[in-house]
């Protein structure tokens, strides 16, 4: 989440998210299991919990 102290917007933070882990980053079956991420950021303006709906990229 350090783009967003980098004063970057959430939906700038939310796009780049979805391409930070693949796959193959994680052991078998991990993707699935796992239907969202969650990470509280902090922006320039306050706080904000930032979900990552989209699966993990292929």
């Amino acid at each position: 989440m350090e783009g967003a102290r980098e004063g970057k917007t959430l939906e700038v933070v939310m796009n780049e998210a979805r391409t930070v882990l693949t796959k193959e980053d994680v052991m078998d079956g991990v993707a699935d299991l796992i239907p969202h991420v969650q990470v509280e950021a902090i922006f320039t303006d306050g706080s904000r919990l930032v979900t990552v709906m989209t699966r993990f990229s292929e």
